[in-house]
């Protein structure tokens, strides 16, 4: 599944720091912030199991670039009308690889329950992995890509929000 070289150690821990630092942007509802996470060429998409498992490029979202991630965080804040909650990310303990080129590869399996603001009702909304691949930036590690790859067949809603 990689063609890298596994890390440990404090490389990994600074790789590692970056997705843990990613899900708590999310479930702290900074998403000014999220878009920073990537370089400014970055990709962000959501794919499901199958389509990835058979090549196929169709994504359900699939951003080419910070600026249609600042733009959908506008979205999300001016214009889009969803139920107001509290989302939780569950995250496993990544891999890590150093690539040929000098980035990374980070594998880690993902669940994010969503909890209603107003009733206090808890929901798991997706469940899936993370397939990124992380550079080294003047700024500190930024993702080049971020592919969430969901096994949950059917998303019923909330999809806008980034997972």
């Amino acid at each position: 599944m990689t063609n890298g070289v596994r890390v440990y150690g404090e490389v990994f821990d600074r790789v590692a720091g970056l997705l843990y630092d990613y899900v708590q942007c999310l479930d702290d509802d900074r998403l000014e912030e999220w878009p920073a996470f990537f370089i400014e060429q970055g990709r962000y998409r959501i794919m499901s199991r199958e389509n990835m498992a058979a090549g196929l490029p169709l994504c359900i979202l699939d951003y080419t670039h910070a600026g249609m991630m600042r733009d959908r965080v506008l979205v999300l804040r001016k214009t889009a009308v969803y139920s107001k909650v509290y989302d939780c990310h569950v995250v496993s303990a990544p891999r890590a690889f150093r690539l040929d080129d000098g980035s990374f590869r980070l594998q880690s399996g993902f669940t994010v329950h969503k909890t209603d603001k107003i009733d206090g009702n808890s929901w798991l909304f997706v469940a899936g992995h993370y397939d990124d691949v992380v550079v080294e930036t003047q700024e500190g590690l930024r993702f080049r890509e971020k592919t969430a790859v969901i096994d949950t067949y059917s998303v019923p809603n909330h999809l806008g929000a980034p997972i």
